[in-house]
């Protein structure tokens, strides 16, 4: 059975370092806009589209859910996991990007305005969809969180 793990939340919460953890603790396929050519979310949804996933792969994007539909008719499975990244923390992760010379989005992007879209968004999600929040309030909160998630995605897949 083909099961995609989507991870989402805004720029700087956490998406990609926790994705990578939970990945690599699973030993599944993980797919972001750092490991795909070009880089990009069309990129991503190319290769969610060729048709090649027939396990488990673990999807990560901040705008992933602006194209949910399509991603769900390419899985017979679809557990989607919200990082809701306090706007501390956010603003923690913003200001240690910065002072590592990181670039990124998050330079361009309102990442308050990115989070309440998204928040937005993952509200609509129609009641079929296995979901799970994970509440990050504080910066050691990831810690707790992955080990929920880890537990969470042993009872889905």
């Amino acid at each position: 059975m083909s099961t995609a793990i989507i991870i989402t939340g805004t720029i700087c919460s956490g998406k990609t370092t926790i994705s990578k953890k939970i990945s690599e603790y699973l030993d599944i396929k993980f797919l972001s806009e750092e490991n795909v050519s070009p880089k990009g979310l069309m990129s991503i949804l190319r290769e969610i589209r060729s048709g090649k996933f027939t396990d488990i792969v673990l999807i990560e994007h901040a705008n992933i859910l602006n194209f949910i539909d399509d991603i769900t008719d390419c899985f017979d499975k679809l557990i989607i996991i919200l990082l809701n990244t306090s706007d501390t923390v956010l603003a923690d992760n913003i200001n240690m990007r910065k002072q590592n010379n990181i670039i990124g989005d998050y330079l361009n992007i309102d990442i308050f305005e990115s989070k309440k879209e998204i928040q937005k968004q993952f509200e609509t999600l129609k009641y079929d969809k296995i979901i799970y929040v994970a509440d990050i309030t504080k910066n050691n909160d990831y810690g707790i969180e992955f080990k929920n998630i880890i537990e969470f995605l042993s009872l889905h897949i």
